[in-house]
C-alpha cells in the first residue's frame, strides 16, 4: 500500500469527480504516478495527460498503462476507460521521448464529459528542477480545475539559484529577492508560494491550492518543510492563498499536513 498517497488523497475532499492540476517541480510525474495508483485501488478510473509535455512510460520504465495518442477529437472519441492507469497525449516527440499534450480546453471537455473519475494533469514544465518560477505563459492551468496542486522538491535548500538548480532562475530571483548565485532558503520558497506571480500564478479562483512540499527525506526535511509552512501561514493569514500544506517523503514514507 502506498501509504503517502493514501493520507494525501484522505485529505482532499470526498469526491466521485476530480480534475488535479499539478504545477512548479521537484517531483510531479512521481506524485502523479503515485496517487494514481491509490486512486486505482479505490477502484476509480483514472486518466493522466498534460498540457505540456511528459516522459513517455515506456521511456521511465512503467507498466499497467493504456496510452493513447492522436488529435484531441480522436482521442476524446476513442479513449476507453480501464482498470489501468489511461494516459493521452496529443503526439509523441521521439527524438526526446516524450508527449506532448493537449491545451487545457480539451482536459475541460474531457472533465465535462465525466468519462472518468479523476483527471490528472501535468500543467507545468520544470526541466527536471527541484524548485522554479513560472514565465509569463506558465502554467498551462484548465479551467475546470477543481484541486491545483504546487509542487516544490526540498532538496532544492541550500542550492545557489542558477539556472542549473532553478527553472526560470532570473524569474524566480525577482519574485523572492534572492540574488543570481544566492542560496536558497525556506523563506525563498515561502515568498514563492505566497506571491501572486508565483507558484500559484494563473490558477483558477474556485480551485483548491495545495501546497506540497516533496522530497522530505529525514526528520531535516520535515524541519525545513515545517519552516516553510510557519512562513507560509503568517504571510498568507489575511490573504487565504493557501488551503492546505504537505509536507512529504514517497522515499521513506513521510507525511505531514498542515492548514493554514
Amino acid at each position: 500500500m502506498d501509504t503517502v498517497a493514501k493520507q494525501i488523497i484522505d485529505h482532499l475532499p470526498p469526491t466521485k469527480s476530480s480534475i488535479l492540476s499539478f504545477v512548479g517541480a521537484g517531483g510531479k510525474t512521481t506524485v502523479i504516478y503515485h496517487l494514481a495508483k491509490e486512486y486505482l485501488a479505490r477502484s476509480q478510473t483514472v486518466l493522466f495527460t498534460t498540457t505540456t509535455k511528459i516522459f513517455h512510460p515506456a521511456f521511465e520504465g512503467r507498466k499497467n498503462q493504456r496510452l493513447f495518442v492522436g488529435p484531441a477529437d480522436s482521442v476524446l472519441n476513442t479513449v476507453m476507460i480501464s482498470k489501468d492507469l489511461v494516459i493521452a497525449a496529443s503526439e509523441e516527440d521521439k527524438k526526446n521521448q516524450k508527449l506532448i499534450g493537449f491545451p487545457p480546453r480539451f482536459v475541460d471537455q474531457i472533465g465535462n464529459r465525466k468519462l472518468f473519475d479523476i483527471i490528472l494533469v501535468e500543467a507545468d514544465g520544470s526541466s527536471q528542477k527541484p524548485i522554479k518560477a513560472p514565465a509569463d505563459h506558465e502554467p498551462v492551468v484548465p479551467d475546470a480545475t477543481d484541486i491545483a496542486i504546487g509542487v516544490i522538491g526540498l532538496d532544492c535548500l541550500g542550492l545557489p539559484l542558477n539556472d542549473s538548480s532553478v527553472h526560470r532562475a532570473s524569474i524566480f530571483s525577482e519574485l523572492t529577492g534572492v540574488p543570481i548565485d544566492g542560496t536558497i532558503d525556506s523563506s525563498a520558497c515561502a515568498s514563492l508560494i505566497s506571491s501572486p506571480q508565483g507558484l500559484f500564478k494563473g490558477i483558477p479562483q474556485q480551485s483548491l491550492k495545495i501546497v506540497l512540499l516533496n522530497k522530505a527525506d529525514d526528520a531535516r526535511g520535515e524541519e525545513q518543510g515545517m519552516l516553510i509552512a510557519d512562513e507560509v501561514i503568517n504571510q498568507n493569514r489575511q490573504m487565504g492563498l493557501v488551503d492546505l500544506i504537505i509536507i512529504c517523503s514517497f522515499k521513506t514514507a513521510r507525511f505531514l499536513a498542515v492548514k493554514p
